[in-house]
């Protein structure tokens, strides 16, 4: 992906390569989520808006992508759902532009300044490479105002001021020409004009007033109230979660609950910002009783990282209307230092990328059961060893006796979303709840890219043709065919670059029967992977085929 023709190398139109040969993207559906995605992959910062209107200019030649929906945690835009390659019903007038935002994660990048002590008004500002400068009042509305209102938490609604109300500022002038529709989730995201480039003075710099959900001209936030109950210490910042509604206290569901959710609710108990909130699903602190109040809660980084972060202002299902039972009741444990320095390391391995998996806790190093440890959760570790964001996981107990191995396990069940900064914020059993024993450790091989290298079709009559074969510690073997259908052909043929889609039929006799290892069976795919290695099977080299079973698969 590339940024072409914007106001500095953080903006521009967003093109796409596709077959070497650069092409534009439609702005049908595509938001700051997406965005994102494009800025992170280019490495441009943790957060991005997206602009419609072709106001980066029309480029030329083919429109590549159209209706881009990604989750947010894709690692590159084009594993982001879309309609597929050139696919499309738009003109280059609809081109979309991103600008992509240099904040750190957490960082905000509005804030309301000066304003009447209660941190609801006061003269917009924004951060732009580092600097915070002012918004000019010309054509900003309600509207505008209640985009910032919404970015920063604190309602929906809000009403524009202009002329300094608040005072005028010092410095730039960021931002003139802003045409929010209301729609939009950062002031960033709307349209405007030139970054830097305004014919305003601070007389004309515009402030804010923000007021509830209601629109109701209250200042003052209805107070918030969460709990955690039933946890391991004493100053509650650990323990199952529960909400109060209608002055009865009840659970919230553990469906979709992440670590923006979790770090939501602490920093709502402990009123700080550097706290950060790690999820423990499945009743991991004891089943509630009673009432299960909310279900599917999803927080933006608006509310989490706003100046007024309430589980509340989160998307959720209707208050009472969920589909779960107490053992799925969400727990959370509030870090107090989000910021700590890297706590794993590789040991006993051949090399700085490749070993034993050791984790800090309570001053003692530990390892981690290899049971249930998936490639996301070992892109995590190595992400946050500066080793890149892939990783491999070797077979179990894999250099569990080289070196000088600890006698502690520390985590077992570890079940990374692969969002996560670091591994001790991944669900998991708890710390030393484990099931396994150090010979069991897990090794993990921190990959400087995700290639395509451990797959490979073999035997048949064409490149897309053939038997399925992956490479586990440096040593090829097949995969059996046991419940292996068109979506794990398809994961796999994705991987391969050999096409969008795949099929999967027995071993046949076109294809020669194979020797040595057979290394998955029971491969089940969702159909969101990005690798084969990333789908649910049993532990390598662990089956109950032999070789007539192996899959081969045509892309």
């Amino acid at each position: 992906v590339r940024l072409v023709n914007g106001t500095d190398a953080r903006s521009g139109r967003l093109e796409v390569l596709r077959n070497a040969a650069w092409g534009t993207v439609c702005e049908d559906g595509f938001d700051s989520v997406d965005a994102t995605v494009a800025c992170r992959q280019l490495g441009l910062g943790t957060s991005g808006a997206a602009v419609g209107g072709a106001r980066y200019g029309r480029g030329k030649g083919a429109i590549l992508l159209d209706e881009v929906g990604c989750t947010g945690e894709e690692a590159a835009l084009e594993l982001c759902p879309s309609q597929g390659w050139g696919r499309h019903d738009c003109t280059h007038a609809q081109d979309v532009g991103v600008e992509c935002d240099d904040a750190l994660p957490g960082e905000v990048t509005v804030r309301l300044v000066n304003g009447d002590n209660n941190l609801r008004s006061g003269r917009v500002e924004v951060l732009r490479n580092g600097v915070w400068g002012t918004v000019c009042d010309d054509d900003f509305t309600d509207a505008a105002a209640g985009v910032v209102c919404q970015q920063l938490g604190l309602g929906s609604s809000g009403t524009a001021v202009g002329r300094a109300a608040f005072g005028p500022g010092s410095g730039p002038i960021w931002l003139d020409g802003v045409r929010c529709t209301g729609a939009e989730v950062r002031l960033q995201g709307c349209p405007h004009g030139p970054w830097n480039a305004s014919d305003c003075s601070h007389e004309e710099d515009v402030g804010v007033r923000c007021y509830g959900e209601t629109g109701e001209r209250e200042l003052l936030p209805q107070v918030a109230t969460v709990r955690l109950v039933s946890g391991t210490n004493t100053n509650a910042t650990s323990g199952r979660l529960e909400v109060l509604n209608k002055g009865v206290w009840g659970t919230v569901c553990d469906d979709g609950f992440g670590p923006a959710e979790a770090t939501t609710v602490c920093r709502q108990l402990l009123h700080r910002r550097n706290v950060s909130g790690v999820v423990r699903p499945g009743a991991f602190f004891g089943p509630g009783a009673g009432q299960i109040w909310l279900d599917d809660v999803r927080c933006p980084a608006s509310v989490r990282d706003g100046a007024d972060p309430r589980l509340e202002l989160c998307s959720h299902s209707d208050w009472g209307q969920v589909d779960c039972t107490h053992n799925e009741d969400v727990s959370v444990t509030c870090g107090d230092n989000p910021r700590a320095p890297a706590t794993v390391r590789l040991r006993g391995g051949p090399s700085s990328r490749v070993g034993r998996l050791e984790v800090l806790h309570a001053d003692e190093w530990g390892s981690v059961c290899e049971a249930g440890f998936e490639p996301v959760d070992a892109g995590v570790a190595c992400q946050q060893m500066g080793l890149g964001p892939f990783g491999l996981v070797l077979p179990g107990g894999t250099y569990s006796g080289t070196g000088t191995p600890p006698a502690r396990v520390w985590l077992d069940g570890v079940t990374c979303t692969g969002a996560e900064a670091r591994l001790e914020l991944c669900p998991s059993r708890g710390w030393g709840a484990v099931s396994c024993t150090s010979e069991r450790a897990v090794a993990i091989n921190c990959t400087a890219a995700a290639t395509s290298a451990t797959l490979r079709l073999v035997g048949g009559a064409a490149p897309t043709v053939g038997r399925l074969e992956v490479l586990n510690d440096g040593v090829w073997g097949t995969v059996c065919d046991d419940g292996f259908g068109q979506t794990e052909a398809t994961v796999a043929c994705q991987q391969l670059q050999l096409g969008t889609w795949g099929i999967a039929a027995p071993n046949t006799q076109a294809v020669s029967e194979a020797r040595g290892t057979i290394w998955l069976d029971d491969v089940v795919c969702r159909g969101t992977e990005t690798r084969l290695e990333e789908c649910s099977h049993r532990p390598w080299g662990e089956t109950n085929c032999q070789h007539s079973e192996d899959i081969t698969i045509q892309c």
